[in-house]
């Protein structure tokens, strides 16, 4: 078969190009006897959905630890009490960008087994994080957020 142009294979795929944000074609292994734990093009459905979720518990997590701190509570990770104490743009800004780099992380890692295992893990210990919050708020019987009027 005769080729035009040059060899596409010159120079490797990067890291970040455009087919990491418009997707490419791959979704899984070729053949079934390839391993699983393969990196892909595109992230499934049910991967991303999960993600999206974590990443929504973490957003629940921030605001509702931001609604405790007004209400006379205490931030308990020394890192994000360090934010904290810088404002509470400085708190959000960087609990969510280490929430959604970790995530993206993750996201990209998504085909391998112990991945795998790991985002159920954040998944069930956010859904607890969040139900913990949710208790904390029925209990004091106080609203979050002060009514507005």
């Amino acid at each position: 078969m005769q080729r035009f142009g040059g060899d596409r294979r010159r120079c490797p795929t990067p890291a970040l190009s455009r087919y990491t944000f418009l997707g490419g074609r791959r979704r899984g292994p070729r053949r079934t006897a390839d391993p699983q734990s393969i990196y892909v093009d595109r992230v499934g459905w049910s991967l991303a959905s999960v993600l999206i979720v974590i990443f929504v518990f973490h957003v629940l997590d921030a605001l509702f630890t931001l609604a405790h701190i007004a209400r006379g509570g205490a931030e308990l990770n020394p890192l994000m009490g360090f934010f904290l104490k810088q404002g509470s743009g400085a708190f959000l800004t960087a609990k969510l960008s280490i929430a959604g780099l970790g995530l993206l992380f993750l996201g990209f890692h998504g085909r391998f087994p112990l991945v795998r295992k790991g985002i159920a893990t954040l998944f069930v210990l956010y859904a607890c994080v969040v139900c913990y919050h949710v208790i904390l708020i029925w209990q004091t019987g106080v609203p979050i957020w002060p009514a507005r009027g």
